[in-house]
């Protein structure tokens, strides 16, 4: 029972500001009919006489009187009918117009089940919406307003705009609800539902996967969630991943109590495992008859009706590696010509053949076939068929070994189909064991033999494998360019299956498993034309494993988890090498997912599988799960166990000669474990004998996609040292020696693998033990006046160092790493949003000033220049919008500038004062007229902020409009000192660069000026790059990303990028430009000069907001 109190409430009182009783002239009116009604129909008594003398005087209060009446009897029904009134009100309005008026397929949660109303066109008047859809609004309006951070009403918020079909706004809604009660299931429920509507909406295929994300952390914790059961198994079906989908749904229907939601379960249900059969069918249909007598007679069948529907194009290349690993030793097993002749063997080799002559333009088959078939042609066939059954047992050494024998025979029977094929299985083997430095020879070879026929079948697999050994090598057009001819060719052949891995090879070469709209959208594609179409599991397999590659690049677990799960089930009906693998990469995924029973489990299934492959291959993986698991159960303080399982990896990798990845995952985890149980000493030799054989094998790194990997994959390593030197031993210099020295490494790998034009060369040396020598702070000649703040978010805190003249001054916070990347998020996000709530800003700036400046402020002292080194966690922050306790910013404090590491100091170029002599390149607004670009509007902001900033300088060069093109930019930037852009810019996930105006005569394809269009650039005259636009400094990885703007420009020397870190307001930013100048010509350094101009923007009422004047920061040293 509830109370009613005879205080209102606020929302009591946003309730009753709701209704008509609370409108005067409603009141007034009821009043009038009240009093009529009240008067008797008889004769006038005295008392009435008195009453209508004195009513003129007493009306007004007899109306206050009736109105109050009024107005208390309405909101007591309302509370009776409404007992559980509050922020909550509105979702119950909402979900009971869900149920009345459904247009979402996926539930929201309390809502009951109900027909999904599909319209025709739609309805802009609010008088076609619910009645309580309606009064829902109208509350959460008014709640809003007084409490705009209600997390509950931000929900009701963007329940009512998905039912509006306002997805965005939903998005933006639950998003800043989020970053309160992060882990809120109903939020993050419902955020899955708005980027499922914006999939349906837009095509964007990667917020299906967005969608699947959030659902899996939900049933993480809670397993028996309904609402999110439901509707993650609808988003599973959406991206194909029909194993997760048929689970999720048999839980369902175990757990629903509704019998509406319980019949719609079972209807969707049974689609379901019709599609599933239907799959299932198609792939058995794509597998060969492997007796020969039978396949015989359906080749030749086929031969006769090459149109026939019931033939899968898929089956003809499933013949061939039948034909080939099967067929062919069998005839090549009869020494005598008429007894091979003979064979049907034989018939259905010759009947395959034509088939891939006719109808495929393929000879390959028939001129292996022609001979001359003596013992030479014999052997080599033998040999070639043992190649390829190794090569799909995974056996690598197997391969190289059977195909180098079978070429050697081949080239004694002067066979040159027989040898091409050998050479195929000779390159396969070499690029996937440890012979990479040999691709490229081994593959030009086998495409010179190939050129010469028409062998369309391994032509295409070696331009794919070429492809590989490109991209791997770090070239990546190369390998687009061979992975196009190759799909171009398989098209060509019409080799189906071939086709669908082009897809699939075009996805890792285009974006190499990082999740960008078009890779999402390649993956979306590859596993609906698999589940659709008729191929073998295999096919499937990649797109799943692709799938949760770039669910892994953006630490979607959940996802990844659900990927790996569908490979674990297609792969069963390939080979046991693709099930061991797909079983080990989901003990991996599991893991991370924190699904520690699954991923004991599939370490378990995945070692017992690699022990009976019995490969050198196998073996290895076997050591590299069992290493992994090792590192789980240090993490599950199993730690007995763990030590065990390291002892017999131990002894395994004594007994073999295995790649140094292997011994370096092992010293790391015996670093790990002896961190963990307190062995120090013990913890840190082991970790520097991982750090050792890392940097002996540095110099195998070719690219800087190879230096990001390696430093994404070995960062583990080099934070638990700093852990023990920061949070065990507490020695500064030392720790922040170290933390320098580890992120200058990447760089001094950029520069050892690629020498830049104008960039000074870098000496770093190596001490005796063969790591490469600690930097002590003192050999950092720092600037007089500059001080360098730097963090590292560790396990158990965080450390904070701070460096200038007198040293390095060190101190610990006690803050968890969880708890600061949710502060950090959510300040970014109220930052980078103009409507926000400016308290809420000023709540978390102070917050983060006391974590990350405070500890060491009174070293600030009298320092007149900060050099900022944020973490990986913190580097999306802007810094000068932290709040010092007497109210002050701390951009009003220093002038400030980002560093990605002291490293950066000996190749930046010394900076030097800007004047009105220089010669400047300006870029402003450049025409976009690329279909694909119509989300970017034009600037005419930008327009005049490139004129006005050209016109302060004497030597100026001008692009605007369709004179903004890459080709004129590129040709212009050597010659200029300074690079002013104002335009759009693409950053994140959608790669990064400055977009440019297209070519002449190319109207459809715009310009993009980024790392691959800069390389080899001569911009040694550079000292000065501003970026104007939006998010010029925001990429995947942050500053360590070799595709950051600024990170770019700076590692050509450039010291001074002045680039933003979130969208920006285009009038706002050619005002900050335009002060940003003026304060620069007059002489003043350009952290100062920003600092200022910032400070202008800020004084101006229409702009305070952090929004306008935070974005931009300088980068340099």
């Amino acid at each position: 029972m509830h109370v009613l109190s005879d205080e209102v409430s606020p929302n009591e009182e946003v309730m009753l500001t709701s209704l008509k009783s609370n409108d005067p002239s409603w009141r007034r009116s009821m009043a009038q009919k009240m009093s009529r009604a009240a008067q008797p129909p008889l004769e006038s008594k005295w008392w009435i006489r008195i009453w209508e003398a004195l009513r003129p005087q007493l009306l007004p209060v007899s109306v206050a009187l009736a109105s109050a009446v009024i107005v208390g009897w309405i909101a007591f029904h309302f509370f009776l009918s409404h007992p559980h009134q509050g922020p909550a009100a509105p979702l119950a309005l909402i979900a009971s117009a869900y149920t009345e008026h459904r247009t979402l397929e996926l539930r929201i949660p309390g809502a009951s089940n109900a027909p999904i109303r599909v319209e025709r066109g739609t309805s802009g008047s609010n008088l076609d919406k619910p009645e309580d859809l309606l009064r829902a609004e109208a509350l959460i309006g008014e709640g809003l307003h007084k409490n705009p951070d209600d997390t509950t009403l931000l929900d009701a918020k963007a329940r009512a705009d998905l039912l509006d079909n306002n997805y965005e706004a939903a998005i933006k809604s639950l998003q800043r609800a989020l970053e309160t009660e992060s882990n809120s299931a109903p939020l993050k429920i419902d955020l899955a539902t708005a980027y499922f509507l914006r999939a349906e909406k837009t095509g964007r295929d990667g917020d299906y996967h967005s969608a699947d994300e959030y659902l899996g952390e939900v049933l993480a914790t809670t397993p028996d969630n309904s609402v999110a059961l439901f509707n993650r198994a609808v988003v599973a079906e959406r991206i194909y991943l029909y194993g997760a989908a048929e689970e999720d749904w048999k839980k369902f229907l175990q757990i629903e109590t509704d019998p509406g939601w319980l019949s719609e379960g079972k209807h969707r249900y049974e689609l379901l495992q019709q599609r599933i059969q239907k799959q299932e069918q198609n792939n058995s249909r794509a597998s060969p008859i492997r007796d020969p007598a039978s396949a015989l007679s359906a080749l030749r069948s086929h031969a006769i009706n090459p149109n026939d529907k019931t033939w899968p194009l898929p089956l003809d290349e499933a013949y061939l590696d039948t034909a080939l690993t099967e067929w062919l030793p069998t005839v090549a097993s009869h020494r005598q010509l008429a007894e091979k002749k003979s064979s049907t063997e034989w018939a259905a080799l010759n009947a395959l053949s034509d088939i891939l002559r006719t109808q495929h333009g393929d000879e390959w088959l028939s001129d292996l076939l022609k001979g001359p078939h003596s013992s030479a042609w014999a052997d080599g066939a033998l040999e070639l068929s043992a190649a390829a059954q190794a090569n799909a047992q995974g056996d690598m050494d197997a391969v190289i070994a059977h195909a180098t024998r079978s070429m050697k025979q081949f080239q004694l029977a002067r066979n040159d189909a027989g040898e091409v094929g050998a050479r195929y299985e000779y390159f396969t083997g070499s690029n996937q064991s440890q012979l990479e430095d040999r691709c490229m020879s081994i593959g030009s070879s086998g495409l010179q033999g190939v050129h010469r026929h028409h062998y369309a079948w391994f032509e295409t697999q070696i331009l794919f494998v070429v492809s590989d050994c490109y991209f791997f090598k770090g070239n990546t057009e190369q390998a687009m360019l061979y992975a196009a001819h190759a799909v171009a060719l398989a098209d060509q052949a019409r080799y189906a299956v071939l086709q669908l891995w082009g897809q699939y090879y075009l996805d890792g070469v285009q974006t190499p498993w990082v999740a960008s709209p078009d890779s999402w959208a390649r993956i979306s594609a590859g596993l609906r034309e698999f589940s659709q179409g008729w191929y073998p599991p295999v096919n499937g397999y990649v797109f799943c494993v692709d799938m949760g590659h770039a669910a892994e690049s953006r630490e979607m677990w959940q996802l990844a988890e659900a990927a790996a799960k569908e490979a674990v089930r297609m792969s069963s009906g390939i080979a046991r090498t693709y099930e061991a693998f797909a079983h080990h990469w989901l003990a991996r995924v599991a893991e991370a997912a924190n699904d520690t029973k699954l991923a004991e489990i599939e370490y378990e299934k995945a070692s017992e599988l690699f022990s009976g492959l019995g490969t050198r291959e196998a073996r290895a993986l076997l050591l590299e799960s069992e290493i992994d698991r090792a590192s789980l159960e240090v993490k599950q303080k199993k730690f007995e166990a763990a030590g065990a399982r390291l002892e017999r990896v131990k002894a395994g990798l004594s007994s073999g000669n295995y790649d140094y990845a292997y011994v370096v995952s092992h010293w790391a985890s015996l670093g790990e474990l002896h961190l963990r149980t307190g062995k120090l000493q013990l913890a840190e030799t082991e970790l520097l004998e991982a750090v050792r054989l890392i940097e002996k094998n540095e110099d195998s790194l070719s690219s800087e996609a190879d230096i990001l990997t390696w430093q994404r994959e070995t960062a583990g390593v080099y934070r638990a040292l700093l852990e023990i030197y920061s949070e065990n031993y507490r020695d500064g210099a030392k720790s922040f020696g170290f933390l320098e020295w580890y992120r200058g490494e990447p760089l001094w790998l950029v520069v050892r693998s690629r020498r830049q034009p104008g960039v000074p060369s870098i000496a770093q040396g190596k001490s005796s033990s063969g790591l490469t020598s600690v930097f002590a702070p003192r050999e950092y000649a720092l600037k007089p006046g500059d001080a360098v703040i730097t963090w590292a978010s560790l396990p158990n805190g965080l450390a904070v160092w701070l460096l200038d003249s007198n040293g390095v001054h060190f101190s610990w916070v006690n803050v968890s790493a969880a708890s600061l990347l949710a502060t950090v998020t959510r300040f970014t996000r109220l930052c980078a949003d103009p409507s926000s709530d400016p308290n809420a800003i000023d709540r978390d700036a102070h917050q983060l000033y006391d974590w990350l400046v405070r500890p060491v402020e009174t070293n600030l002292k009298g320092s007149a220049r900060l050099l900022v080194e944020p973490d990986e966690s913190l580097t999306f922050i802007p810094f000068q919008a932290l709040k010092a306790p007497d109210g002050r910013y701390l951009g009003d404090l220093l002038p400030m500038v980002e560093s990605p590491g002291l490293a950066y100091s000996q190749i930046l170029r010394p900076a030097t004062a800007v004047s009105a002599h220089n010669a400047i390149l300006a870029v402003g607004n450049p025409l976009l007229t690329d279909p694909d670009l119509t989300e970017f509007t034009p600037l005419p902001e930008a327009n005049l902020e490139a004129h006005d900033v050209a016109a302060k300088f004497d030597h100026r060069h001008l692009l605007t409009g369709t004179d903004a093109t890459l080709t004129k930019v590129k040709e212009m930037l050597p010659q200029v000192e300074i690079f002013h852009f104002a335009g759009h810019a693409l950053s994140g996930n959608h790669g990064s660069g400055l977009i440019l105006a297209p070519e002449a005569g190319n109207a459809d394809e715009a310009g993009l000026l980024g790392e691959t269009q800069l390389r080899g650039l001569e911009l040694a005259n550079l000292k000065l790059v501003v970026l104007s636009a939006c998010e010029t400094a925001v990429s995947n990885e942050g500053l360590v990303d070799p595709s950051n703007l600024a990170r770019v420009f700076m590692r050509a020397g450039v010291p001074d990028v002045v680039a933003s870190k979130w969208r920006v307001d285009s009038q706002a930013s050619s005002d900050l430009m335009h002060d940003f100048y003026t304060h620069l010509l007059q002489g003043q350094a350009a952290s100062n000069a920003l600092k200022e101009a910032e400070h202008d923007l800020r004084s101006k009422p229409e702009t305070s907001h952090p929004y306008y004047w935070a974005a931009f920061s300088i980068f340099g040293g």
